[in-house]
């Protein structure tokens, strides 16, 4: 009985004991602040730099820490209007009191508007949101922009024509418009560089014949060139001769009269203005009464003017007044801003013009034609070659019906029929699934082709699809050298989770992925480098020059020497903007050209990849350079990334060598191939 006291008496003791340490440990816990990052504690900022080869969009992106220590992912997403964006990761770590800058390069084939807002969010360890940061208009400030010339007594009254910095669609991409004050002596200066010019509130009769004749060959080369009346009609249009502008006022009429009659090739039409009301109220404008006395003119109703082509270029002549239309409040404007009714009218007139018309023609038929190449890499490969299961899925049908039976027969055993049909066909998967696992489709598949000068300075590029048989996302690593990688055309790809491809930097290493909605979806993507250390070798090119027989027949003569050390598969030579392509040539051979058979010929402009593309289909078919297929596909996805390049060559060479330097340095399966090409 004592012990049991005792007993009791010890363990309440020591749960007493327990008790009050525990509560001093939690008193003393509490007492103490767990160090944390709150989104006060960052600054975020961004800046667009300047400079490089054009190739990127360099942002430079610097953090600064004022909290706790802090370890996650910095992510930048640019907007995109249908489409979820591409998420650039950088692995970062910040120290209580630090401040960090790297920069961000992205693939300018990467984003195809540029107008969206760029996010910059800071991710925890764990995935989750520290603060984040919106930056408008971040990469309005590119180099490029479309210049407008503007030719007026009233340049104050027209600097509304830059849409406050809103971006317009042209060459097949957005650009901000930037305004040049122009007058009669420093026209001529300018006018070679201008995309758009614009005379309004001005006097054209002080114009010499000269300045004309200038103006005029600017314009028939893909100048634009907007003519505004209105008040000033009389004046602004004195200096046209009208057989050439093909546009004369017969009157004006003051804010709100009687909207004059309209001819068109002596047809009167008195629905001018109707559909320009839909978007901004004419009444309020002093109207000139236009007549046009060249057949080609359009009537554009929804900006109240008319447009024609004139060579590569465009011609618009509106009957109001440019300076007064800026005059307008934006009650004036129906259902939309200023900006936006500008950027409708001055792609309504540019559509007229052959110059944009050509850019974007060339910029579509460019990717769809590389899209359908890299469709066509590969196919010939041998390395996923399924006749095997083809012969073993045969015989399995053929054994199972009559020759089973006759050997059950021939063995007097026919009543096992049913039963030997079951482990006949047990044995058929086995051998099916052993056969298969050969083929399995492990690791994520890559096909690259890498186009890289042979002499000169410049870097190397890529273009690299990629698939993965799982649907989960994935990432690969890229070769050390490369020092940017996005996805070519990312809108073009849906995806889950807020982003469809993932490009992340981790210290010095580049990843870029998919995050996929489903198994075996692909995506191309387009890697780089600035500068890389020159090739040893080269290809000699002696005295080429293309010849042309007739409508359609081309030929080239003189000599291809191969001092490159690298064997080519096949080679393309562009000259005059025919493109010829032909079969192999080895390291330390040379081809006379005019004995050389040709694979294919390219019409001029043969930025017409179609039919260098529709040609392989047809050598498909046909069964015919099997073992150069691939090779010739390769070489098309080449031309294709040379194309500005190959156009502004006297001679352009490229070759196609098989088994290049593989861009990923990671668990996968690549095929690739490189381009080399001189420029000459």
């Amino acid at each position: 009985m004592m012990d049991e006291f005792r007993s009791r008496k010890f363990w309440g003791k020591l749960g007493r004991r327990l008790a009050v340490a525990a509560l001093l440990l939690l008193c003393l816990g509490g007492g103490k602040t767990t160090a944390s990052a709150s989104g006060n504690d960052f600054s975020i900022k961004a800046d667009l730099l300047q400079g490089g080869d054009g190739s990127t969009y360099d942002i430079k992106v610097t953090v600064q820490n004022s909290g706790a220590d802090w370890e996650g992912t910095v992510r930048l997403t640019i907007e995109d209007r249908y489409y979820l964006p591409c998420a650039y990761d950088t692995e970062l770590s910040l120290p209580a009191g630090s401040k960090k800058q790297f920069t961000i390069k992205i693939p300018v084939n990467s984003l195809e508007d540029t107008r969206g807002m760029t996010h910059i969010v800071l991710l925890d360890k764990n995935g989750k949101e520290t603060v984040s940061k919106n930056f408008k208009g971040l990469l309005s400030g590119k180099k490029d922009a479309l210049l407008m010339g503007i030719l007026s007594d009233d340049f104050s009254g027209l600097t509304y024509l830059d849409m406050g910095g809103q971006e317009l669609y042209f060459f097949s991409d957005f650009y901000p418009v930037k305004l040049v004050e122009l007058n009669q002596d420093n026209l001529a200066e300018h006018l070679d560089s201008l995309i758009y010019l614009v005379i309004d509130h001005y006097s054209t009769e002080v114009l010499t014949d000269e300045q004309m004749e200038s103006l005029w060959s600017w314009n028939e080369n893909g100048g634009i060139l907007i003519v505004g009346t209105g008040a000033y009609a009389e004046d602004t249009l004195g200096g046209f001769d009208s057989d050439i502008l093909g546009v004369e006022s017969l009157g004006v009429y003051p804010p709100g009269e009687h909207r004059p009659p309209n001819v068109i090739g002596g047809n009167v039409n008195n629905s001018m203005y109707y559909g320009v009301e839909n978007r901004v109220n004419v009444n309020q404008l002093t109207l000139a009464d236009l007549k046009t006395t060249l057949q080609d003119y359009q009537t554009v109703f929804y900006i109240g003017g008319y447009v024609r082509s004139a060579g590569d270029g465009a011609v618009s002549v509106l009957p109001y007044s440019l300076s007064e239309l800026g005059t307008l409040n934006t009650d004036a404007y129906v259902g939309m801003k200023r900006a936006d009714y500008l950027s409708y009218m001055l792609d309504e007139i540019s559509i007229y013009s052959q110059l944009r018309n050509a850019g974007m023609s060339r910029y579509y038929d460019v990717e769809y034609q590389r899209k359908r190449l890299f469709g066509m890499l590969g196919n010939n490969s041998t390395d996923l070659n399924f006749g095997i299961l083809r012969v073993i899925v045969v015989l399995y049908v053929i054994f199972v019906g009559p020759v089973l039976y006759l050997i059950l027969r021939l063995l007097k055993k026919r009543e096992l029929y049913w039963a030997a049909v079951p482990v006949s066909a047990l044995l058929g998967i086995v051998l099916v699934y052993m056969a298969g696992r050969g083929f399995e489709v492990k690791d994520t598949r890559v096909l690259s082709v890498t186009l890289e000068p042979l002499a000169g300075a410049g870097g190397k590029q890529t273009y690299m699809q990629c698939f993965d048989a799982g649907h989960d996302e994935w990432q690969l690593r890229l070769s050390g050298d490369y020092e940017y990688v996005g996805p070519l055309n990312a809108s073009y790809y849906y995806g889950n989770d807020g982003y469809y491809n993932h490009i992340r930097r981790v210290g010095n290493d580049l990843y870029f992925g998919i995050n996929p909605t489903s198994p075996f979806e692909n995506c191309v993507f387009y890697a780089g480098a600035m500068e890389g250390p020159q090739r040893q070798g080269s290809v000699g090119l002696q005295d080429i020059k293309g010849h042309k027989y007739g409508i359609s027949q081309y030929e080239l003569t003189g000599t291809v020497v191969n001092n490159s050390g690298t064997d080519f598969k096949c080679f393309a030579l562009v000259v005059d903007n025919v493109m010829y392509v032909y079969g192999s040539l080895p390291a330390g051979q040379s081809r006379e050209m005019a004995d050389q058979p040709l694979i294919y010929v390219g019409a001029p402009n043969y930025e017409d990849y179609g039919d260098y593309v529709n040609e392989l289909r047809r050598f498909n078919e046909a069964d015919r350079y099997k073992e150069e297929m691939d090779a010739l596909a390769a070489l098309g996805i080449g031309i294709c990334g040379a194309a500005e390049k190959a156009v502004k060559a006297d001679v352009f060479f490229m070759g196609v060598t098989e088994n290049y330097e593989r861009a990923v340095d990671d668990v996968c399966s690549e095929t690739s191939f490189g381009c080399l090409y001189i420029v000459q």
